[in-house]
């Protein structure tokens, strides 16, 4: 794979500025941009074309939800990475909805948020694994299967399912 070309958005400069020294020449990895809120975002996206546009939610001048939507409506080949504090299933599958290709929690190592650029900028979707189980969580609470007292077979026995 070529160069990765990623814009970080994010209203905190000692946020932005560690994940730059982190990625920046990293593996083929090269920052070309920054914006320190969602108008910005959406202009360094548009004038850049980054492959990854690295995104917090929680913003000044316009919030991650509505940046989602112009950049993914503007730049639609870009990948968006939204990295957040908010945990919850909900607000995550919203993001995704709205165009967003991954979700990486502010509480997780730099390596993992590595990884999920990779993998969005390759045309994945990532999850942040915990945010990912909890969805899936929520996904089976919701569906009934958990009540429904399912038979699974483990090893040479019979368990039956919560």
């Amino acid at each position: 794979m070529d160069e990765l070309r990623i814009v970080i958005a994010d209203d905190h400069p000692v946020v932005r500025e560690g994940m730059k020294a982190f990625l920046d020449g990293r593996d083929g990895v090269r920052v070309v941009g920054e914006a320190s809120d969602g108008e910005a975002a959406v202009r360094q996206t548009q004038a850049l074309q980054p492959d990854v546009l690295v995104l917090d939610l929680l913003m000044p001048r316009l919030n991650g939800l509505e940046t989602i939507q112009r950049v993914h409506s503007a730049c639609p080949a870009v990948k968006l990475l939204v990295l957040s504090a908010h945990e919850d299933p909900g607000y995550v599958e919203q993001l995704l909805n709205l165009g967003a290709t991954g979700f990486v929690r502010k509480h997780s190592g730099p390596d993992e948020l590595l990884t999920a650029i990779r993998v969005v900028a390759a045309g994945g979707t990532y999850l942040d694994p915990l945010v990912a189980g909890r969805m899936v969580t929520s996904l089976l609470g919701n569906s009934g299967r958990r009540k429904r007292g399912r038979r699974f077979r483990r090893g040479d026995r019979v368990v039956e399912g919560a």
